[in-house]
């Protein structure tokens, strides 16, 4: 009796044990102080002395052992007397295991780092030579500015900095180390191709190698570099059988206290065997991390490691043991904002998106058929998948039940819910739309005195205008793609496609609107010079950076946002500095109609969230969904909710004062040193940047976006043309190779018209 009471004893304090392990091992997120949380970027991360030390729009935070959350442990220091290199902010903490040390990496200063009663102090600076990392820009009028280059990681092997840079000019990795006592720079010419790297044991610096270009390439290499010798050794493929392993993405590093090395496979954390095979150690509810992100991942005792992840910082263990019992694989494209919100919401749930070898309509299909794959969430595209056959033939699960589901869908745009059946059970919610709007430049508009075109018939005239008029294409764009023709006939069917949808009628060709739009489009392609075949690197650099008129962009608020803006402050800014520069490319949005008294429409391509009736997470499943609604951000839900009306405040408008206020201190300082015309240019600048500061206190930018911006995408969201499987037609290769035959002269209208029906009405019959 006495063994069974001791036994149940033990039992009934196993859980605390436990628990208590774990809340020794601190595992869990830990976020900034609530004064900064919303709008913290973490740079870097180290641990010393049993803290973790988080960077943090130059500040220093920390978490001691036992904390709930960062707090303030030093600030940065404000730039001191005039001539002295003490740097304003730091770029980057590091650490030796003894020492706290900072780099600036725009002046090239390394120290060590203290805290000066709360304030960061700096000790025994160090310049390092970064000469081979300053970049020249052309600001034009013959001028050049220079800026100095961000290494891509850092770490500190014994007494150098190693670092990884990329090279602007011909596009790889410059791996080299700096001397800190004589601040020299040591180039690894030799060493080619390198992807990330780690402090390794013995001195020595633990590389990626991956050559993408070779065809014979085999896959990542593990190498090793002695930093004082020089000497480069390899210990052989990062991942064998990379197919079966997970994908490698080139975050790799090197846990001391276990002598392994390990790696980032998407959200999953995997130990690499001596042999190279790799088993699942951890999982990490965030995105995956590429390479080159050393310096936010940070390895800890007690088998645990801590990574950045948007403004927080997760610890997680790299016990097996410790993994989430708890798993649902997604089939389908859903990387977003609300996504990843979602993963942090969930850390005890192992989310996987499934690698889809060839279409996801094979491999649903096959997997649907013979239960062979384990998919619990489904994310088709409704333009490439039949969505409504899927939901009739039972393999989604009615969603109705989930809570606050109902109330979300009851606020989505109608043409969102067309996809679901009349019968009141809700299988599929949209997620990831991209909205095929046109744009244009209002700027370029007014100043060329044309209005603004309605009908696609204005649309031509202008093209027409425009190209009558040849001046015009030597210092502007009619349109934000070198190939107009193919652009111009873009413009037509998306236009015709949404009338058709929107006047309620069958899509058909056999219309005297498409006739008329095409005959209408023909004239006013016949000045259009013809395309060269080939355009030079240079010829497209000029092409974009010409002032364009139209273009196509996906309707986003903050176009809209960033255009009233300019438009409220171009008049300020014009009695300061004269005739102001016309914006570049078309952002603002705009639709045509076929007909005058038909509306006009915008398209629309979205994918749709569903689960898998034959799933064996379903109730994971729907936790997900819950938990994705819930994280969805403004921009999310002004796409999808019809009754959307919240003003949002800008999280960033406190700090963005202070940078503006600290950017007159700077100014009228330098003002004091400069004479003549500098001195003339330097006042207009302060004048300009007086205005904004003036405009901001009252209260432009206080908010993400004006009612008066809401309204504006409102009225595009009003009437869209949601493309879907059986409307989409311009995405299946028969039905592009016609358009194709039309847009070059090789057939005619009425052979289009007749083909095009054709094909229309037999692609009809074959879904039914």
């Amino acid at each position: 009796m006495k063994k069974l009471l001791s036994l149940l004893l033990v039992l009934a304090m196993l859980p605390l044990s436990v628990s208590l392990a774990q809340e020794e091992r601190m595992l869990g997120v830990y976020q900034m102080p609530e004064d900064i949380r919303e709008t913290a970027h973490i740079n870097s991360l180290i641990s010393l002395n049993d803290a973790l030390y988080a960077l943090a729009e130059g500040d220093i935070y920390v978490l001691n052992k036992g904390d709930k959350e960062f707090s303030l442990y030093a600030k940065k220091a404000k730039k001191a007397e005039e001539g002295s290199d003490y740097p304003e902010r730091l770029s980057h903490l590091l650490t030796d295991g003894q020492k706290m040390y900072g780099f600036n990496a725009s002046k090239g200063l390394f120290a060590t780092v203290e805290n000066d009663n709360g304030t960061i102090g700096l000790k025994d600076e160090k310049k390092l030579d970064i000469s081979n990392h300053i970049i020249s820009f052309d600001i034009g009028d013959g001028e050049e500015q220079e800026f100095p280059d961000y290494p891509q990681a850092l770490a500190l092997v014994g007494d150098k900095l190693c670092a990884m840079y990329y090279m602007q000019d011909t596009g790889g990795i410059m791996l080299s180390a700096f001397d800190l006592e004589t601040g020299e720079e040591e180039v690894y010419d030799d060493i080619q191709n390198v992807q990330a790297f780690s402090p390794y044991k013995e001195g020595k610096l633990l590389l990626t190698v991956r050559d993408y270009a070779n065809p014979d390439d085999k896959g990542a290499m593990l190498k090793t570099l002695d930093i004082q010798s020089g000497e480069v050794e390899e210990i052989g493929l990062a991942i064998k059988d990379e197919g079966n392993n997970g994908r490698f993405y080139g975050s790799v590093l090197y846990y001391p206290e276990g002598d392994f090395i390990f790696y980032i496979n998407e959200s999953n954390v995997m130990k690499r065997n001596e042999d190279g095979t790799a088993e699942r150690v951890s999982y990490m509810p965030s995105v995956f991390y590429h390479s080159g992100e050393t310096g936010r991942i940070e390895t800890l005792s007690q088998n645990r490691f801590a990574y950045v992840s948007g403004s927080v910082v997760r610890i997680i263990s790299l016990d097996p043991k410790d993994l989430p019992t708890k798993n649902i694989n997604i089939l389908g494209y859903i990387y977003s904002q609300s996504h990843e919100k979602t993963l942090e919401k969930m850390p005890d749930i192992a989310v996987k998106i499934l690698e889809q070898d060839g279409s996801m309509s094979e491999m649903l299909s096959k997997a649907l058929v013979s239960g062979g794959m384990d998919i619990d969430i489904i994310v088709p595209s409704a333009t490439n998948m039949d969505i409504k056959s899927l939901i009739e033939k039972g393999y989604a699960l009615d969603l109705s039940d989930i809570e606050g589901v109902r109330e979300y869908y009851d606020s989505l745009y109608p043409y969102y819910k067309e996809i679901n059946p009349q019968d009141g059970k809700i299988y599929a919610l949209p997620v990831q739309v991209y909205f095929n709007n046109f744009s244009y430049n209002p700027e370029l508009l007014e100043k060329l005195g044309l209005e603004k075109p309605e009908t696609f018939e204005d649309f031509c005239d202008v093209m027409k205008w425009w190209y009558e008029n040849p001046n015009l294409t030597e210092e502007y764009k009619f349109y934000a793609m070198p190939e107009i023709k193919q652009a111009v006939w873009g413009v037509l069917f998306e236009t015709y496609m949404a009338f058709m949808r929107v006047s309620g009628q069958e899509l058909k060709f056999d219309t005297p609107e498409f006739r008329s739009m095409v005959e209408k489009l023909n004239a006013s392609l016949e000045l259009v010079p013809k395309q060269s075949d080939t355009m030079s690197d240079e010829d497209y650099i000029e092409f974009y950076e010409s002032p364009t008129l139209f273009g196509k962009q996906s309707l986003d608020i903050y176009d809209i946002k960033f255009y009233n803006e300019r438009q409220r402050r171009i008049e300020d800014y014009k009695d300061i500095d004269g005739e102001y520069y016309i914006e570049t490319y078309p952002s603002y949005p705009i639709k045509f109609k076929v007909k005058a008294d038909v509306p006009a429409a915008i398209s629309a391509t979205s994918s749709y969230i569903m689960i898998n009736s034959q799933g064996k997470n379903a109730e994971t499943a729907k936790e997900y969904i819950k938990a994705n609604i819930a994280s969805q951000d403004f921009r999310e839900k002004i796409s999808y909710l019809a009754d959307f009306n919240e003003i949002v405040e800008n999280p960033y408008y406190e700090k963005s004062l202070e940078y503006i206020q600290e950017a007159m201190k700077s100014v009228e300082k330098d003002l004091a040193e400069k004479e003549g015309a500098e001195k003339t240019e330097g006042e207009k600048h302060l004048a300009l940047i007086k205005t904004t500061y003036e405009e901001m206190l009252a209260g432009e930018g206080k908010y993400e976006y004006t009612q008066e911006d809401l309204d504006v995408v409102q009225s595009f969201l009003k009437d869209v043309y949601l493309e879907s499987y059986e409307n989409g037609l311009l995405n299946r290769g028969e039905i592009h190779t016609l358009v194709t035959r039309l847009i070059d002269g090789q057939m005619d209208t009425e052979a289009f018209i007749k083909e095009m029906d054709g094909k229309i009405k037999l692609i009809r019959l074959e879904n039914q």
